[in-house]
């Protein structure tokens, strides 16, 4: 069972939730420890953010979440990034619900998006 993670954080609001996005994807893209390409980023109310998709190891999630957080702008992570361990096989949905190059989620976003 996956558990969400919520990190709250004081920084100025940046100008539109598509910057927090772009902003996010770039220091996840540049962090060598973490494999980004399965992570999505929805940042919505001008500060909020949440992380989902999967990542390989716990240590990744942490630090997807810690990065996310530390972007200027950032008032709060929910972190549903699920930890699929090297040789659990994935499911095919996970592979195409999201692109993170482009922000989209494929049709994946929670109902009310």
């Amino acid at each position: 069972m996956a558990h969400s993670t919520i990190i709250h954080s004081q920084k100025p609001d940046m100008n539109n939730d598509s910057q927090l996005q772009q902003a996010i994807t770039k220091m996840l893209n540049g962090y060598p420890r973490i494999d980004a390409s399965h992570i999505r980023i929805n940042a919505a109310k001008t500060g909020y953010v949440t992380l989902g998709g999967y990542v390989r190891s716990f240590s990744e999630k942490v630090d997807a979440t810690r990065i996310a957080k530390s972007v200027k702008g950032v008032k709060m992570v929910v972190d549903d990034i699920e930890v699929i361990p090297p040789g659990q096989e994935i499911p095919a949905w996970k592979e195409s619900t999201f692109d993170l190059a482009d922000g989209s989620d494929g049709g994946a976003s929670e109902a009310g998006d």
